[in-house]
């Protein structure tokens, strides 16, 4: 009769401790209110959002917060390859360059090695850690000589959600090396829908790098800050 008192005490002091290990397992859940702060999101109408036909949507507010807590995560990359010039040097003209690959089903589709000849307007693979499902490109335009370059920043491949808006941008051509270097800032906005409510995370971004006028090399640097 003891020997069954004891083991009735010990199952009952197991299964307490293992609801108390289970209730310390149990995280608070997240508001919509801690999201919007935690995150310094932008709350919109879900009309206004909806009418921009650009958004994502999340089943509830523990989804978005795991999702945003990932971008935070994300700093930088480097993309780098060659982009032959099309017309004769010097000329007026326009390049883009970048990340032309477009991630579908996690496998990157597009250029898979290096061509071993450059033609004109022709992009090689390129190198990345990326996180985003969006690639990050560049235009540089130019006037005769390569004078007053112009550098424009966009976002490219699986984009839903996100939109790039520029605020400035420098470029400048060194004629001794052959060589532009661009800066572009601005901002990096994420558009969602979370029960029912509107919001829009947003990040100064900024786009920075090179291209070699002589022999296409260019590299395009891509820093999330915050």
């Amino acid at each position: 009769m003891k020997r069954t008192f004891s083991l009735m005490v010990v199952f009952c002091l197991f299964g307490a401790l293992q609801s108390c290990h289970r209730q310390q397992d149990v995280q608070p859940e997240v508001t919509m209110n801690e999201l919007v702060s935690t995150f310094a999101l932008k709350k919109v109408s879900a009309g206004e959002l909806q009418n921009s036909g650009n958004f994502a949507r999340f089943a509830s507010v523990a989804e978005a917060n795991e999702y945003l807590k990932k971008l935070q995560s994300i700093r930088h990359r480097s993309v780098s390859g060659k982009m032959a010039m099309t017309g004769e040097p010097g000329t007026a003209s326009s390049l883009v360059i970048g990340d032309f690959r477009k991630k579908v089903l996690g496998s990157y589709l597009g250029f898979a090695s290096e061509p071993e000849e450059i033609k004109p307007g022709q992009s090689t693979s390129t190198n990345s850690n990326w996180s985003y499902p969006f690639n990050t490109s560049v235009t540089i335009a130019w006037q005769t000589d390569y004078a007053s370059p112009v550098a424009t920043g966009y976002l490219t491949g699986f984009t839903m959600g996100y939109s790039f808006t520029q605020v400035q941008q420098t470029t400048s051509m060194n004629y001794s090396t052959g060589v532009m270097t661009y800066t572009i800032n601005g901002t990096l906005n994420y558009n969602f829908l979370v029960e029912g409510i509107g919001t829009i995370y947003q990040q100064p971004f900024m786009i920075y790098g090179t291209y070699n006028t002589r022999n296409g090399d260019f590299i395009v640097h891509t820093y999330k800050g915050g």
